[in-house]
């Protein structure tokens, strides 16, 4: 099982565990979620060399018997930090404890956590001084797939201590980048309007009255240009051969697909991944789609939020000639014709509405 595949399984145990309320504190925060989940990157955690508990770090000249939750050990030097605390307790008011232990020790790299949340910090802007903000926050509960890959790089196999500054000045810049380009995405700002309107326009001259006039027509632009890249993907996706599934065989996971066909003799065919791609463009606007999934079965293909069956958006029946896509709406469910998979795109304003039900 891969890297990424271990770490979606435990985050689904965890979502269970959250549900349930059976994480009441932080030692059971610390057993059942944080010390499973550094194991899963690759830390001995039951090893003394390699993880020790109540790691001392004292502060000299101001306090002593300073203890960090952990701390993972390299060659015998500490050179990672990680503060724990209880299941979704509010990380803000605890970073000034952690840059106490940082400071004191050689570490590189430390780690703030609630189980679900993990703050990662360095020293970018001050050598020795852990940074105030986090260059780098991986939720447990709610990731991409560009986040399992930068967490992949803290694993033990790939940990570095001399490249820990250059990958955390990547992150900084990347994350930054993200950010303000969501931003953008939402609601561009007035510099970043006027960028736009000399840039794309040869405006040598902008006033507000311009900004103002021109910043919806920016933002439905941004947007469109978005959702025609991730059309791009799409259709490319579509043009693959039967006799050449390399791509598909990248996008679904070819040991998970041939186990799946083995067991169950489900095979989820490009059809189908097209449409779940179709679907997540359309409803990209809505929902973050990091939040769809879908799960295969002999008689349909089902896109559902969060991975959970009670909040199923659609169904899907693309095998054969009679193709038809099925809602949740109605008894019983309505079930719809469709000639081809891009004729889901005229269901657009349904499967909003079904997704602002279950949110």
């Amino acid at each position: 099982m891969s890297f990424s595949e271990e770490i979606r399984q435990f985050a689904n145990k965890v979502n269970a565990y959250t549900e349930q309320g059976v994480i009441a504190n932080e030692e059971s925060t610390k057993a059942f979620v944080i010390l499973p989940f550094l194991g899963l990157l690759g830390y001995e955690v039951t090893n003394p060399l390699v993880c020790r508990p109540e790691f001392t770090a004292d502060i000299q000249g101001l306090k002593q018997g300073e203890k960090v939750d952990y701390a993972i050990f390299q060659d015998n030097v500490p050179i990672i930090l990680i503060e724990a605390k209880p299941l979704h307790d509010d990380l803000n008011k605890h970073t000034g404890q952690l840059n106490r232990y940082f400071t004191n020790t050689a570490a590189k790299l430390a780690i703030l956590t609630n189980g679900v949340e993990y703050r990662f910090f360095t020293d970018l802007d001050n050598i020795n001084m852990m940074d105030t903000q986090p260059f780098y926050i991986f939720n447990l509960l709610d990731f991409t797939d560009s986040a399992l890959n930068a967490l992949e790089k803290f694993t033990r196999s790939q940990f570095n201590i001399e490249n820990i500054s250059r990958e955390a000045s990547s992150l900084k810049f990347v994350n930054s980048v993200k950010n303000y380009m969501r931003i953008q995405l939402e609601n561009p700002s007035d510099e970043f309007v006027k960028f736009l309107l000399k840039q794309a326009l040869s405006c040598r001259t902008v006033f507000q009255t311009h900004i103002e006039n021109n910043r919806e027509q920016v933002k439905k632009s941004l947007n469109l240009f978005v959702q025609e890249l991730v059309g791009e993907k799409f259709k490319k996706f579509m043009s693959v051969q039967e006799n050449d599934l390399g791509n598909a065989d990248d996008i679904l996971g070819k040991s998970d697909q041939d186990e799946k066909e083995e067991e169950t003799g489900i095979i989820t065919t490009t059809d189908e991944i097209g449409a779940f791609y179709v679907i997540q463009s359309m409803l990209s606007d809505v929902l973050d789609t990091d939040r769809l999934f879908y799960k295969d079965t002999k008689s349909y293909f089902v896109v559902r939020i969060d991975d959970k069956s009670q909040k199923w958006i659609c169904r899907l029946k693309l095998e054969g000639k009679k193709k038809s896509i099925i809602f949740p709406d109605g008894d019983p469910y309505s079930e719809l014709p469709l000639k081809k998979v891009s004729d889901i795109r005229q269901f657009k304003d349904r499967l909003i509405e079904i997704v602002n039900k279950n949110l």
